[in-house]
């Protein structure tokens, strides 16, 4: 999603000339995380800003990106239009990112819980019947059962505990089913559409290849399966909620497997651990359809050869000399590592198995040999966050709520204070558990958002 957002902004720092001027006097502005660029992208950007509007093949290159594009917005395309119209502004073309400089805020239920960089899907949509053919040689078509589509979310490590309280439990089989609502916003943080889906289940959860030379910013691809949605224009704005946005990149990993060195590991491909739902016909409750079995794929890493002892010794014990019961399996851990080199969430890899090890492809100026090895896994465990329910502290007992003072004339039957008693008191108000809410990006909760200063990005 970063390439899309640069030729977007380029578009309208060549068309846009109070958005190229705004630019031009606050450069750093374009590393806002709504942004969503690299540094090297908001620099190219800002450069480009100072070279005045004469950019006609930046203009070219990202316009035709973007019109290929404009038909996965779904809803959003037309709604984005008409917020850019509103506003007055330059060239405001509406992508799967949403208006720009806009975003798309995620409720669960009815408590916002991030702003997700991407979102698909959502749609309505009904089969074509074909009839038999007829006396008169032709087939007639009608339109079957209603479909729905899956939604398919770009998510950071920075959402709030719910959506990844969701994701694990479904890796737990406990699929949980729910509502919620995405909100697409403009230019002032101001909602122009929502879509509402209902009865959502878990479909899949996707990783990015992670590469140790990569500057791309990094994010999940989470696909939800919903058992109705709704598109209506309008709903609730953005202001008010804390804000604090995580920086991840696909650089920032860490492999670690037992009794392997994994130090020198550069590569981890992609994989996507999923859970088919069957569709459900209209009317029918998804609750009457379990989803299917967790589906979890052979992980592929590359390692240099050069460090590969360790990943060539199991090879030879496990492929070539047949010692792969249970018992010789590996447990691991994939840790995805923030900017700041914290620990931003992890996946436990349990029972894992090597199955090939080979050289990988060189290019001719590569120096560094590097073998590729292909594993299954048997079971993933997610870590990202406090989980809410582990982390909710318990009120107090009756014993540590008493805390009578020693009286001066002690009693040989002292009375239970009303503190102590095991029945609440009707004054007493239980001790609140500490806030799980993860902080989101500087757009806010569900007030109203205030209009955007001139001269000010947001």
């Amino acid at each position: 999603m970063s390439e899309d957002n640069y030729q977007e902004l380029a578009v309208r720092l060549a068309t846009d000339l109070e958005f190229a001027a705004r630019v031009r006097a606050d450069p750093a502005s374009l590393k806002h995380p709504g942004f969503g660029l690299t540094d090297d992208e908001a620099q190219a950007l800002a450069a480009l800003a100072q070279q005045g509007t004469e950019a006609p093949v930046a203009v070219a290159a990202g316009a035709q990106s973007l019109e290929q594009r404009r038909s996965k917005s779904g809803f959003f395309v037309g709604a984005g239009a008409a917020a850019a119209a509103a506003a007055g502004g330059g060239l405001y073309l509406a992508t799967r990112r949403g208006v720009s400089e806009g975003g798309f805020l995620l409720l669960v239920g009815s408590k916002p819980t991030g702003f997700v960089r991407s979102v698909e899907g959502g749609g309505v949509g009904a089969d074509v019947v074909v009839e038999k053919l007829g006396a008169d040689g032709i087939k007639r078509k009608h339109l079957g059962g209603i479909k729905y589509d899956d939604i398919t979310l770009g998510i950071g490590l920075d959402m709030g505990q719910e959506v990844y309280d969701w994701i694990s439990a479904s890796w737990k089989r406990l699929p949980a089913l729910k509502s919620g609502s995405i909100v697409a916003l403009d230019i002032d943080q101001k909602a122009v559409s929502t879509l509402e889906f209902q009865n959502a289940l878990v479909g899949g959860l996707t990783f990015p290849d992670l590469d140790a030379g990569s500057k791309d910013v990094g994010h999940l691809t989470l696909n939800i399966v919903p058992e109705m949605t709704r598109v209506r224009s309008g709903g609730a704005g953005s202001g008010g909620a804390a804000s604090k946005a995580m920086t991840w990149r696909a650089s920032g990993f860490k492999l670690e497997i037992d009794k392997l060195d994994t130090t020198h590991v550069s590569r981890v491909e992609s994989f996507t651990v999923s859970q088919p739902v069957p569709q459900a016909a209209v009317g029918e409750q998804r609750t009457s359809r379990q989803p299917g079995p967790l589906v979890i794929p052979n992980l592929t890493v590359t390692v240099s050869q050069a460090n590969a002892s360790t990943w060539m010794s199991w090879y030879e014990d496990f492929v070539i000399q047949g010692n792969n019961s249970r018992e010789r399996e590996r447990n691991g851990t994939l840790r995805l590592i923030g900017v700041a080199q914290d620990e931003l969430g992890s996946v436990e890899l349990r029972g894992l198995g090597i199955r090939s090890l080979g050289l990988s492809a060189r290019s001719a100026g590569e120096s560094i040999p590097r073998l590729v090895a292909e594993l299954y896994c048997t079971d993933v465990v997610l870590h990202i966050g406090t989980p809410i329910a582990a982390a909710e502290s318990p009120s107090p007992s009756a014993s540590q709520a008493a805390s009578p003072s020693p009286s001066p004339s002690p009693s040989p039957s002292p009375s239970p204070s009303p503190s102590a008693s095991p029945s609440p008191s009707p004054s007493a108000s239980p001790s609140p558990s500490p806030s799980i809410t993860r902080t989101l990006p500087p757009r806010g909760g569900l007030t109203p958002a205030p209009t955007v200063p001139p001269g000010r990005l947001p």
